[in-house]
C-alpha cells in the first residue's frame, strides 16, 4: 500500500470503525484479538466502499497491523539483533549492535503516522506527548 493510499484511506476507516462500534485492540493484544480485528477491519472496508482495488485482504491486514501495538514497528520488538529502532524523515533505520551498523529497513510511513504512534505510545505509558515535552521514556512491554 502506498502512503498516499493509507494517508487518504485511514482517517475514514477510522471513522468507520468507530461509527459501528470496533475497537482498536489493547496495547498487549492476543493472537485472536489481532486476527478479529484484521477480520474487521477488512469488513468495514468492503461494506464502506473504501478501496478501489480488489485486494482488501492485503490492505485490511496492513491497516490493522498499523493501528495496532507498534504498528509497523513492532515486529523489530520481535528481533533480538535490533537494539534501537530510528525514525527519521519517514524512514524507519534499525541499529544491529551485533553487526555495529544501522540498516535502512525500506519500511516508509508518513510522519504524521509517526507522530500519532508515539502519542498513543506516550499515553500507553501514561506520559502524554505534548508540544512542552516533544519526548517520553516508556517502558515498550517485553522491557
Amino acid at each position: 500500500m502506498t502512503d498516499t493510499t493509507f494517508e487518504s484511506v485511514l482517517p475514514r476507516l477510522q471513522e468507520a470503525l468507530l461509527r459501528k462500534g470496533v475497537t482498536i485492540p489493547p496495547w498487549r493484544a492476543t493472537a485472536k484479538e489481532r486476527s478479529d480485528f484484521a477480520f474487521a477491519v477488512a469488513r468495514v472496508l468492503a461494506e464502506e466502499r473504501l478501496l478501489p482495488s480488489g485486494d482488501a485482504r492485503t490492505v485490511a491486514s496492513d491497516l490493522a497491523s498499523r493501528m495496532m501495538g507498534l504498528g509497523i514497528l513492532e515486529p523489530f520488538l520481535r528481533k533480538e539483533v535490533v537494539e534501537e529502532i530510528i525514525v527519521r524523515q519517514g524512514a524507519v533505520l534499525a541499529w544491529h549492535a551485533s553487526r555495529g551498523h544501522i540498516e535502512d529497513t525500506h519500511i516508509r510511513a508518513p510522519d504524521t503516522y509517526f507522530y500519532a504512534l508515539a502519542q498513543r505510545v506516550a499515553e500507553m505509558g501514561g506520559k502524554p506527548l505534548r508540544a512542552a515535552n516533544p519526548f517520553v521514556l516508556v517502558d515498550l512491554p517485553d522491557g
